[in-house]
């Protein structure tokens, strides 16, 4: 059979092929039973599964039992007892045993006693026949109409054969219990409907693929793609059927068409529908037949023309010719149709600018179709310009006809009338002319006399006028000479307030020179007294070391058994002090390195050194880190600079409380992300139960981590937690290896600047620790730690303080008095360094608030800032607020390298480096005392930003770092 071009569609089978187009062959070829193929073995396999047990069976509604068709009777209806039956007509070609076939519906009770029972088909299972099918399940239902599906498929003329074996196993005593719209059923039916198309039985096919298409409709959810071929499968049997009614029933005929067009237009139409060429082909086929009749209402052929358009534009790119010509010939019949005959000149230029757009796209596909299309679309367009012209004046000629008629009907039965009301209006017009000429006599005497009274008012106005601008102008030379004195009273005074200023310019200006060459020369004398001191400080350094090395060797063997003799002596005498007291160290809240007299209140091991807070200088401690933070903004700035990489500062403590409000507000991350890997900043090194999440059970080292996040927010902050509580710090046998894994960590992993250690031990047991502590000093990191709280109990401070190479940080108040509970400072004297760490005042976790009932926290309301804030003293404290300094004057080097601008071979980030500048920003210690830190002020006001000098602050503090940094090296 021929096929559209361009496809290359062999031919096929009458229930697999295509539709062709009826203009392009002389016979139209019947339309298959679903658009998309049938249903075939594998699909019927997908979509019913017929083998499940009896139990599991639908239940709620059953079917009511069905009656056998006889010979020569209608069978009844496959719907059940609620629809109307159909009646089927026995076929002509079926055998005299095939016409007992039984239809879907009541049947059993009321079967005829002299008629046969069917055999089974050959090709079926023994257990298909009517003696056994009280035994049969439906995985024997769903087995026989797959065998049934097999035979229709391999050759559609045993389709009598086919349906004869559906019906039989649709009569089965499990399959007649079955719900009328069971899904299994619906599949069967849909095969017998097939069956009956082949058969040619249109009308008993109609009514199964209807029962088919609610039953699909009705599912829950509906399956498109299943209501999409029972709609084509419909569509083929209503045209078939109307073939058959043509010469019978002309109107019934003409009715099936209608309805086959409107679900082929439906199924077009679907979005689902991958392939609408079969669609387009029975819309292209009803439409032709339906308009072979002319006789119709204008807007009905208009419809089917427009119809026959929209089916023709569907036509993908393998449009003909022949079918443009098509297309464009029933546009323009539709356009006129709706243009002039209906005046409905919308819906006509939609139906234009459809076959204008399909031209358009037609003309680019390919270069030869180009010329076809331009004279096929200026035909279309000439068309459309006589429609709307004919419209036009059509709709002209109607309004005449309307005026014409309004004419005939208004006013010449009311000539006559109006002939008497025209007489009697020019009567009225002539009396209405002598009024008003009378009037207008009286309006220009009465204009006259108001003439002669306006001039005279105006004439007594204007000398009224005069008068008062005449006084005006009096005052106004009056006041302007008044201005023009006191004008020159001020600038005489200006003149001499100008002399007096630039005098005073002057005056200052001489003064500013003779201090600032006063400026210059004390800078000269307190650059030569540094050098001085330099050079003397480093003969005594050297003096010291070369003492320190011939004493180390000495007494290093004699202090390890001094010390280890001098624990045990405490741990003894605390042990009898326990056991007399009965009650252990953790109870009492102080420590082994406090006296009783000083509480550790927060600190209960002496591992963190801590000191009680007193609440009425609290404030004080306030003002001074909050005039901390206001001169840090002056030399740096407070937003990140994405450009710089950031300075990296490890605290080693209990942990951190992530969960803090504050530290959620400073934006603090868990992780740096490296080029190729996301580096984790917090570790936790307790061997008992590691936590990958950064917490703190006991609160100190949160407080800790809350100082660095005040004074400098904008560092790397990485956690390393050595310990659950403070007890647990003393206690563990092993906190020298968790604290030098840390020291470890912190160096290769998280290549820190800074490390803060507010903890302290009375010695050393490992050697790794002294390792760790050197390697720490070689590689230039800055180590951080407490002296301890112990006052002038104690001969010596703790370790890691005690160690070569590490700052040791000392407690004061804000004025930089020293702390009753801060150790006084020893050896190597450099590296001591004091700060705030009285009433410091930091964040606490809300979850421990309660823990510490004995010593209760010292709780500080700060209005601005979220979540608990609590004040503590300690050298614990002062440790952290060193590291920030240190911090600081890094993030600075980095911010103005190129204003610094160092000698070569001299590096900012050192550890001499950093001595010298802390040194420098202290004040002179005297008898007993440390290095106060005053980083704002300096020593001898080294550091102290005036604003009078002529460089901002930046400059300033760069400058000063600069010749700081030359003194020491020089």
């Amino acid at each position: 059979m021929p096929t559209r071009a361009g496809n290359g569609d062999a031919q096929q089978p009458l229930f697999q092929k295509h539709h062709v187009h009826h203009s392009r062959s002389s016979s139209f070829n019947q339309p298959r039973p679903g658009a998309n193929g049938s249903t075939s073995e594998s699909s019927f396999r997908n979509e019913s599964s017929l083998s499940i047990a009896k139990d599991r069976m639908p239940r709620g509604r059953s079917a009511e039992p069905t009656l056998r068709a006889s010979p020569g009777q209608s069978a009844p209806s496959l719907n059940g007892s609620n629809e109307k039956a159909t009646n089927i007509k026995p076929h002509r070609s079926i055998t005299r045993e095939e016409k007992s076939l039984p239809a879907v519906g009541n049947l059993g009770s009321q079967q005829k006693p002299g008629v046969s029972k069917p055999k089974a088909v050959g090709n079926s299972p023994k257990h298909s026949s009517l003696e056994n099918r009280t035994n049969l399940s439906l995985q024997d239902f769903s087995r026989a109409i797959r065998e049934a599906a097999k035979m229709k498929k391999d050759d559609p003329k045993k389709a009598p054969e086919a349906a004869k074996l559906i019906l039989d196993a649709m009569l089965w005593d499990g399959i007649k219990k079955l719900p009328r719209d069971n899904f299994d059923v619906v599949v069967a039916r849909h095969h017998l409907g097939e069956c009956y198309f082949h058969m040619g039985k249109y009308v008993e096919a109609e009514t199964l693929y209807r029962q088919v298409l609610k039953a699909r409709k009705s599912q829950k959810p509906p399956d498109s793609s299943k209501i999409l071929q029972v709609q084509q499968d419909l569509t083929a049997t209503l045209i078939e059927f109307a073939k058959q009614e043509e010469t019978r029933d002309v109107a019934r005929a003409e009715k099936l068409n209608f309805e086959a067009l409107a679900l082929a237009v439906k199924s077009m139409n679907e979005k689902d529908n991958n392939s609408p060429d079969d669609d387009i082909d029975n819309v292209l086929h009803c439409t032709e037949i339906l308009l072979e009749n002319q006789d119709r209402r204008p807007l009905e052929l208009a419809k089917l023309n427009r119809t026959r358009v929209r089916a023709l534009v569907k036509i993908g790119d393998d449009m003909s010719d022949e079918e443009l010509v098509d297309m464009k010939n029933h546009g323009i019949a539709a356009f006129e149709q709706f243009t002039v005959d209906l005046e409905d000149r919308k819906r006509g230029y939609e139906v234009y600018d459809t076959i204008e757009s399909r031209i358009r796209k037609y003309a680019a596909q390919d270069p030869d179709q180009s010329k076809t299309a331009v004279r096929i679309g200026d035909e279309v367009k000439v068309e459309w310009r006589k429609a709307t012209g004919l419209l036009a004046r059509k709709r002209w000629k109607k309004c005449l006809e309307r005026v014409r008629a309004d004419v005939r009907r208004d006013i010449l039965p009311q000539k006559k009338e109006i002939r008497d009301r025209w007489h009697l209006i020019c009567r009225r017009v002539t009396a209405r002319q002598r009024w008003q000429k009378g009037l207008s006599e009286a309006r220009t005497k009465a204009r006259r006399r108001i003439t002669r009274r306006r001039r005279l008012v105006v004439n007594q106005w204007n000398s009224l006028v005069q008068e008062v601008l005449q006084r005006k102008r009096e005052e106004e030379e009056k006041r302007q000479k008044e201005e023009e004195k006191k004008r020159l009273k001020e600038g005489e005074k200006k003149r001499k307030r100008d002399e007096e200023q630039k005098r005073k310019r002057d005056e200052e200006k001489k003064r500013l020179e003779e201090e600032e060459e006063k400026k210059r020369d004390e800078e000269n004398r307190l650059k030569r007294l540094d050098e001085e001191r330099a050079k003397k400080s480093r003969e005594k350094d050297l003096e010291d070391k070369r003492k320190e090395a011939e004493e180390e060797q000495a007494t290093k063997r004699d202090k390890e058994v001094e010390e280890e003799e001098a624990l045990k002596r405490e741990i003894k005498t605390q042990d009898n002090l326990e056991v007399q007291q009965g009650i252990s160290r953790t109870d009492t809240g102080c420590s082994e390195w406090s006296e009783p007299e000083t509480p550790m209140h927060l600190d209960t091991e002496p591992a963190f050194f801590d000191s009680e807070t007193v609440l009425s200088s609290i404030q004080n401690s306030e003002k001074w880190m909050k005039d901390f933070i206001r001169s840090r903004n002056t030399i740096l700035s407070p937003q990140y600079d994405k450009n710089m990489e950031r300075v990296r500062v490890t605290i080693i403590d209990t942990g951190l409380d992530k969960t803090h409000p504050f530290v959620i507000k400073r934006r603090w991350q868990d992780f740096r992300q490296a080029a190729n890997k996301k580096i984790v900043l917090f570790q936790d090194f307790v061997t008992e139960n590691p936590s990958a999440e950064a917490i703190d059970e006991d609160g100190h080292g949160t407080f800790i981590a809350g100082i660095v996040l005040q004074l400098a927010p904008l560092v790397e902050l990485s956690i390393a937690r050595v310990a659950t509580t403070r007890v647990s710090l003393m206690k563990d046998p092993d906190a020298e290896g968790k604290v030098t894994k840390a020291i470890t960590h912190a160096i290769t992993e998280w290549d820190t600047d800074i490390i803060s250690m507010s903890f302290g031990f009375p010695l050393i047991k490992t050697p790794e620790f002294r390792t760790a502590i050197r390697r720490a000093v070689w590689e230039n990191k800055i180590l951080c730690a407490a002296a301890g709280n112990f006052g002038n109990s104690k001969a010596n401070f703790a370790f890691p303080a005690r160690l070569s190479g590490v700052f040791k940080i000392f407690a004061t108040d804000h004025q930089g008095g020293k702390c009753s509970f801060s150790p006084k400072p020893g050896l190597d004297e450099d590296f001591c360094f004091s700060i705030l760490g009285q009433d410091v005042v930091s964040i606490w976790p809300e979850a421990l608030r309660d823990k510490y009932k004995e010593t209760p926290l010292k709780v500080v309301d700060k209005k601005k800032s979220p979540g608990l804030w609590v004040a503590m003293s300690g050298t614990s404290f002062a440790t952290p607020i060193v590291a920030s300094v240190v911090a600081i004057l890094y993030q600075f080097y980095d911010a103005n390298k190129a204003e610094i601008s160092l000698e070569p071979g001299l590096d900012f980030k050192t550890v001499e480096a950093v001595r010298a500048i802390l040194l420098k920003m202290s004040m002179a210690p005297t008898a007993g005392q440390h290095n106060y830190l005053n980083p704002w002020v300096g020593r001898d006001n080294y550091f102290n930003f005036s604003g009078e000098e002529k460089s901002g602050s930046v400059s300033f503090f760069a400058q000063m770092l600069k010749l700081c940094l030359g003194a020491w090296v020089k």
